[in-house]
C-alpha cells in the first residue's frame, strides 16, 4: 500500500477524531472539543493551592506571587482557548517528567542495592534462581549437543530435575536477602568507622544541648527552621583569628546578616543623632538559637530607647564561644583603630564559667588564666599537620585522658579561677574606657541554672542536658557561689526570666525573642543611667 493510501486508511479509522466526537452533543466534527468551565478554572485553582501551602510555610511573598499568577492565568484561560490547551499540555508534560523521575529514583536503588547484590551472591554460592518450582516446568542444563546449536532465547527445553518445594524456595529467598542485608550493613559500618577515624571530632561542643529546635521555646515559631538554617550557615562560616578564637565572615540572608563582624540590629526611626552603643558577648549576645536580626538583645534595647524618645544605634559584636577577656581584646582593637562609641555593654557568664571548668577538670589550658573554649581544636590541627608530634600532650598540663588527682580541684579554687579571670577582663575594659572617655557596663546573664521557677516547657531541658535532680541542684548551688563572688560593679541580671510565664530557654543558656526582650528590659535602666546626655561627636 502506498504512503498516500496508508494515510487515507488511517484517516478513515474508527479512532479518528471526527469519529470519536461525532456522537458528542455540541462537538464540531474535525476539530478539538470545546473547553469546559472546569478546564478553564483548573489552573487557577492549582495556583491557589500552591499559595495556601506557601502561606502555611511562612513564605508570604511567594504566596502573593502565586495568587497574582492565579488571577492572571484565570483571566487568560477565559480569554483564550489556545492558552488553556497549551497550559494542559505543559501540565501533562510536567506530570510525565515527574513520573519518569520517580520511577528512576525508586527503581535504581532497588536494582543496585537489592537485585544486583542478590544476583551476585546467588552466583557466588551457585544458587540456581531458575530451578523448577513445584507445579511447573523449569529449565534443564544445556547438553553438548544443545551448546552447538544456535542460541534461541527462551527455547522450550523442559527440565527433568525434581521440582523445588514452596518452603525450599522461600528459605532460599530468605537466605539470599539476609546475606545481602548483612553485607551491606557491614559495608556501612566499615565506612562509618573509617569516617570517624579520619574526620577530626570536635570534643567541646559548647554549652548548648542537642536539639534546641525541639525545645518548648522554639518549636512553635513559624520561622524557626529557616532561621536556624541561616544561623548554622553563619556559624559554620567563621574564620580562626588568634585573639578572638574565631570571627564571623560577612553573611546575608532573610533573618541573619553580618557585616564586618557586626550583626544587623533594628534601626531607630527617631530623628537626631543616635547614641552609639557597642554590645559585646558570646552566642547569647549574637542571638543564637532563636532570634532574628531585629529581635536580638541590642535590637530590643534600641526599641526601648525609641519608646522613651531616645535614639540609639546598636552594634552587635557578639560571636559564639567568646569570653569576657576575648571581648575586651576586640574592644581594645576597635578603640586603637580610631572608633569611639558613646557606651559599651558586656554581657557574659556561661562561657567564662565553662572555660575555667574545662581548664580545671579537663586540663585544656592553664586554670585561672584567660583562654579559648576551643583551644583543643587548634592543638589537634597542629598535630594533624605535623607541627607538633602525634604523641604530644593535647594540653599544657597533663597527658591525654590523665586522671585528675584526688583533691586537686576544690570549689573555692574553681570560683576563684572564674571570678579572677572575669575580673581581670573587667579591669582592663574599664581602664580602656577611662582612657578613651567611654563608659563601660558589665552584665551577668541569666540561664537555666538561675531561673526560678522553671517554666514547665523548660523542665524538659534538664534531661536533654543530662541533669538529674542531684546534678541540677548541685550546679545551681555552684552558680550561686559564683554570683555571690562577682567583682564589684557587675550588674547581676540573672533573675531576668523569673517573672515570665512562657518558656524562653532553648538549652542551658540560649533564648528565644521573648528572652531577648526580658534581658534588654533588665539592661535598659542601667544603660539609660550611664549614657551621656548627648552623643559624642
Amino acid at each position: 500500500m502506498t504512503a498516500e493510501g496508508d494515510r487515507t486508511e488511517r484517516s478513515e479509522m474508527p479512532g479518528d477524531w471526527a469519529a470519536r466526537t461525532s456522537d458528542v452533543p455540541g462537538a464540531t466534527t474535525g476539530g478539538p472539543p470545546p473547553i469546559t468551565t472546569r478546564q478553564r478554572i483548573a489552573p487557577s485553582i492549582g495556583l491557589c493551592i500552591v499559595a495556601a501551602l506557601l502561606t502555611l510555610l511562612g513564605r508570604e511573598i511567594a504566596a502573593l506571587v502565586a495568587v497574582a499568577g492565579a488571577i492572571g492565568v484565570g483571566v487568560a484561560s477565559f480569554a483564550s482557548d489556545g492558552f488553556v490547551r497549551a497550559f494542559h499540555r505543559l501540565q501533562h508534560r510536567i506530570a510525565h517528567g515527574v513520573g519518569v523521575g520517580l520511577t528512576f529514583v525508586l527503581l535504581v536503588p532497588v536494582h543496585y542495592l537489592i537485585l544486583t547484590p542478590a544476583g551476585f551472591i546467588a552466583r557466588l554460592f551457585r544458587v540456581d534462581t531458575l530451578r523448577p518450582t513445584s507445579g511447573g516446568d523449569g529449565w534443564q542444563e544445556r547438553s553438548p549437543e544443545h551448546r552447538s546449536r544456535p542460541r534461541k532465547g527462551y527455547a522450550d527445553e523442559r527440565s527433568t530435575l525434581a521440582p523445588e518445594s514452596r518452603n525450599d524456595r522461600r528459605w532460599r529467598t530468605v537466605r539470599v536477602v539476609a546475606v545481602v542485608l548483612l553485607v551491606e550493613a557491614l559495608a556501612v559500618g566499615i565506612f562509618v568507622v573509617i569516617d570517624r577515624r579520619t574526620t577530626p571530632q570536635q570534643e567541646f561542643q559548647g554549652v548548648s544541648g542537642p536539639g534546641p529546635r525541639d525545645s518548648a521555646a522554639l518549636r512553635d515559631l513559624p520561622y524557626v527552621d529557616e532561621m536556624q538554617t541561616q544561623l548554622g550557615q553563619v556559624a559554620s562560616g567563621g574564620v580562626y583569628t588568634p585573639t578572638q578564637d574565631q570571627s564571623l565572615r560577612d553573611f546575608q540572608s532573610r533573618y541573619v546578616n553580618v557585616t564586618n563582624r557586626v550583626r544587623r540590629s533594628y534601626e531607630t526611626t527617631l530623628p537626631g543623632e543616635p547614641l552609639d552603643v557597642w554590645f559585646f558577648g558570646g552566642s547569647t549576645m549574637f542571638g543564637f538559637d532563636g532570634q532574628r536580626d531585629d529581635h536580638t538583645i541590642p535590637s530590643e534595647v534600641v526599641r526601648l530607647g525609641e519608646a522613651e524618645g531616645r535614639p540609639i544605634r546598636a552594634r552587635n559584636y557578639g560571636a559564639q564561644g567568646l569570653t569576657n577577656y576575648q571581648e575586651t581584646q576586640i574592644f581594645a582593637q576597635l578603640l586603637v583603630s580610631g572608633e569611639r562609641p558613646d557606651l559599651v555593654v558586656f554581657y557574659d557568664g556561661i562561657n567564662d564559667i565553662a572555660l575555667q571548668l574545662q581548664n580545671a577538670l579537663a586540663h585544656r589550658d592553664v586554670a585561672g588564666e584567660p583562654g579559648q573554649l576551643q583551644s583543643n581544636l587548634i592543638r589537634e590541627a597542629m598535630t594533624a599537620t605535623g607541627i607538633t608530634p602525634s604523641d604530644a600532650a593535647p594540653s599544657p598540663l597533663l597527658p591525654a585522658n590523665a586522671p585528675v588527682p584526688a583533691g586537686e580541684v576544690s570549689l573555692d579554687d574553681l570560683v576563684q579561677d572564674i571570678v579572677g579571670v572575669y575580673g581581670d577582663g573587667i579591669e582592663l575594659s574599664i581602664n580602656l574606657g577611662n582612657a578613651y572617655g567611654v563608659p563601660v557596663l558589665h552584665f551577668w546573664q541569666p540561664d537555666l541554672l538561675t531561673r526560678t521557677p522553671l517554666d514547665p516547657g523548660e523542665e524538659e531541658l534538664l534531661a536533654v542536658q543530662g541533669m538529674d535532680e542531684m546534678i541540677y541542684g548541685s550546679l545551681r548551688a555552684f552558680w550561686a557561689r559564683v554570683r555571690a563572688a562577682l567583682p564589684e560593679g557587675v550588674i547581676d541580671i540573672s533573675t531576668a526570666f523569673d517573672q515570665l510565664d512562657v518558656p524562653v530557654l532553648s538549652d542551658i543558656v540560649h533564648v528565644n525573642e521573648d528572652g531577648a526582650r526580658a534581658v534588654a528590659a533588665a539592661m535598659y535602666p542601667s544603660i539609660a543611667a550611664a549614657a551621656p546626655a548627648t552623643p559624642a561627636p
